[in-house]
């Protein structure tokens, strides 16, 4: 809201009712900002969360398929599993506005550990089903999480620095305008 003390002392207004009106916009404003920065949090963390579900509901679907594959199938299908996941979470992550520093770090930190989570179900997964349907597996759970994670931190890595250049370049750009 725009705040006139010229246009209300024209109108008749005293020093004491501008100041009274000036402090009552400034905390309506406070607390709208501060209701949108709640706002802009629980998105946040609301859609990081259902990143994190959608990752490990991917592993149990993807699981049953990793029995009747050869090992350089199996890894490329988790490759690509992976690529889809991190882009999935980049793209999502690249359009939330104004994500400090912390946010990204926490999002590098837990997707990938979500990644070898998901990695360790997926294992146990195929695991149990082989010994139950008498199956040789010879998927190693390790290179399976390595995969993963590394095919799911790359797309999001690749996001990062191009946000990173696109703020660079626009602070640049300000510093040699004014």
């Amino acid at each position: 809201m725009k705040f006139n003390e010229q246009s209300l002392r024209k109108k008749g207004w005293n020093e004491e009712e501008i100041n009274h009106a000036k402090k009552i916009i400034t905390k309506h404003e406070e607390d709208n900002k501060n209701k949108f920065n709640y706002h802009k949090q629980t998105t946040y963390w609301l859609l990081f969360v259902m990143i994190l579900a959608i990752g490990i509901a991917g592993s149990f679907l993807i699981g049953p398929f990793l029995l009747f594959v050869s090992p350089k199938i199996a890894y490329l299908i988790i490759g690509t599993a992976g690529l889809m996941f991190g882009t999935f979470a980049g793209l999502v992550m690249k359009d939330i506005e104004d994500l400090e520093r912390h946010h990204h770090v926490a999002i590098s930190i837990i997707i990938p550990i979500t990644a070898i989570f998901s990695s360790i179900l997926m294992s146990k997964q195929v695991f149990e089903a082989a010994s139950f349907l008498r199956l040789n597996v010879e998927i190693h759970p390790i290179i399976l999480g390595a995969v993963f994670s590394i095919c799911t931190l790359v797309p999001y890595g690749i996001f990062i620095q191009i946000e990173n250049k696109k703020k660079n370049e626009s602070k640049r750009l300000d510093k040699t305008s004014s």
